[in-house]
């Protein structure tokens, strides 16, 4: 029997409050398949979503994942609302407050102080692994409405060092963003893995994982968390495929083996 894996997905927001989201409305559709294909060239079985719709928490309390085996995976290619509730970005995306969630979001604490459409900062411990000259980005700011030539809008807005004594960098002149790749084992005792996978905004997150499947499929072979840093950024409008994403350039800037 194969080994199997889920995709953990999450709904788009609600525009119009008065119409209830449907199961086919769920983000970052074009960034999993990337992930997929590699898992399928491993001897995984896609065995289908895990739709993970925003409610209270009483509302989900029955969600039950018991039948998430040891040696399945859940993949994740949306970026984590961890600290969304705290800061209400722009681009926000809701909980869903399942217990499955919740226990995902407590792995993540160990290397995300900060997770939110506009910020990210590294924990102190995994900071001390970005590579020399990339100090600075242990905590940064994006870009959420801008919009250049190249098409992101969620370049970096500016960064510093993991350490409040040190002032704010200002990234104006530098069209680059980052992404993140983190793959743990046993997410819960005798549960399954986690692949989480994204960039900062949906384009972002697309093209990092079309990179990782043409470029850094390696990731995949050890349980690890990545941060990865994409410059020589051009979106063309309405591209008939993703080859553009091949002109971008990808380099990893922290490698934290766990």
């Amino acid at each position: 029997m194969k080994n199997k894996f889920y995709w953990f997905a999450y709904y788009l927001r609600k525009k119009d409050k008065s119409k209830e989201l449907r199961p086919y409305m769920i983000r970052d559709g074009a960034a999993f398949p990337e992930i997929a294909h590699l898992l399928y060239e491993r001897g995984y079985e896609y065995n289908g979503l895990l739709l993970n719709k925003s409610s209270k928490e009483e509302d989900n309390k029955n969600f039950d994942f018991s039948f998430l085996q040891n040696n399945d995976i859940i993949v994740q290619s949306t970026r984590p609302p961890l600290t969304d509730h705290l800061s209400s970005p722009k681009k926000r995306i809701d909980r869903s407050n399942i217990k499955l969630e919740k226990i995902i979001f407590d792995n993540l604490e160990a290397f995300f102080e900060v997770c939110s459409r506009e910020r990210i900062k590294l924990t102190k411990t995994v900071s001390e692994h970005l590579a020399f000259g990339y100090e600075n980005r242990a905590e940064i700011r994006f870009r959420q409405t801008y919009k250049n030539i190249n098409g992101s809008n969620a370049l970096y807005k500016e960064f510093r060092k993991n350490d409040p004594r040190y002032d704010w960098e200002s990234a104006h002149d530098f069209a680059g963003t980052a992404a993140f790749f983190i793959n743990l084992k046993e997410i819960y005792k005798n549960g399954p893995s986690l692949i989480l996978s994204f960039g900062m905004g949906g384009i972002e997150t697309m093209a990092w994982n079309y990179l990782l499947r043409k470029r850094h499929e390696d990731l995949l072979d050890n349980n690890m968390f990545a941060m990865i840093e994409l410059t020589e950024i051009s979106i063309p409008n309405n591209p008939m495929t993703l080859d553009f994403i091949d002109n971008w350039k990808s380099k990893i800037i922290l490698k934290y083996l766990i």
